[in-house]
This record gives structure tokens, sequence and C-alpha cells, in this order.
């Protein structure tokens, strides 16, 4: 399995190379846990397999790549000092950084919801980028293949802050983004398959 190394040392007046190499090794580890839960599921019957295996293979590799890098590199360091309890205070230019990091990836993700509406604006919530967008965001149109990579990261995601992926699915669920009832019944049949087995 490929773990993305660090190629380039981008020092300057903010990222540190211990940033970048948390970044990494976080990074790296996230995808590891996806691919684990990657092989779990298929052993479901998913449709398209071929595309889930595919896109679990390049999972998140858009975060390594320009315009994602240096943004998610601060990101992933300021939730890493936040779990630590130390505040990591960040301008204004570099939030909206991360906020154009985010809607990048999320547009060019399957995995995510926003990859299949045709809204562009409003994607994300500037104010808090987790939270609740402005309107919800029509995820109908995913198919099996990205709900499943979508659950794996999920897995991934709670594993990793030692947390409950129902409790996000209770937050999320035609809250965040709206799925049809089809979606719903294969999010809870995969996390019923999968999670703590």
């Amino acid at each position: 399995m490929k773990k993305y190394k660090r190629e380039s040392n981008i020092n300057n007046n903010l990222i540190t190379d211990e940033m970048i190499d948390f970044f990494f090794e976080r990074t790296n580890s996230h995808i590891e846990k996806v691919k684990y839960y990657g092989q779990l599921v298929n052993r479901l019957p998913i449709n398209d397999i071929s595309h889930f295996n595919h896109n679990i293979r390049i999972h998140d590799r858009s975060k390594f790549e320009y315009p994602e890098y240096k943004p998610y590199i601060i990101l992933t360091w300021q939730k890493h000092l936040q779990q630590e309890g130390v505040n990591f205070k960040l301008s204004t230019e570099i939030k909206h950084d991360i906020i154009l990091a985010t809607e990048h990836h999320t547009k060019s993700n399957e995995h995510h919801p926003e990859y299949w509406t045709e809204e562009i604006e409003n994607l994300i919530n500037k104010n808090d980028r987790d939270g609740i967008p402005s309107k919800i965001i029509n995820a109908t149109k995913m198919p099996e293949y990205a709900i499943a990579e979508m659950v794996c990261d999920w897995m991934a995601m709670s594993e990793e802050l030692n947390d409950d992926p129902y409790k996000w699915c209770e937050k999320v669920i035609n809250k965040r983004w709206k799925f049809n009832q089809s979606q719903i019944n294969l999010i809870f049949e995969i996390l019923d398959s999968v999670w703590n087995k």
C-alpha cells in the first residue's frame, strides 16, 4: 500500500518541519484506516465494487497536492493542538485558504456528498468547517460505491477520535447532507456489518 512521503520543505513563517511531519504521519495513518475498512466493506454486495476499490486506493490523494496541501498541513496541526488543549489561532486569510482547500477537496473526491451536488457555493460552513452549512447538501445522486467509501472514511475518523460513527450519523444524516432511504439503509448496513467487528 502506498504511503505518501514528504518530498519538500515548505518552511516559512507559519509552517514548520514538525507540522509537515505530523501532517504526513496523521494523514497516512488515516488513509491506512480507510483501506482497512475498505477491505471489510469489499466483502459486501456493493454496486460497482471495482470503482470502490480504485477510490479506496487513492483515498485523500488530493490532500498532498495544490491547492489543498499547505492549508491541510495547517488544519491538521490546529486540530492536533486543539486535542492537546492548546489554542492555535489562525489569521482570516489562512481560515479562508482552509475553506477553499476544503471546498476543493469535497468537490474533487467522490466520497464527499458535496461532490455529487450541483451547488457550487456555500458547501462548507465558513464559521465552522465541520458544522452544518447554511443549507442542506443534496447527496441523493451519490452512488453505492461512493457511499461505501464515505462510510469507511467516517469509521476511520471515528477510530482516530475514539468516537462512534453512529453518533456522527445522527449529527449529519438529513441535517448536513440529504440522503434517500436506500442510501441511509446502505450506510447502516455497512456500519452494522463492519464497525467494531
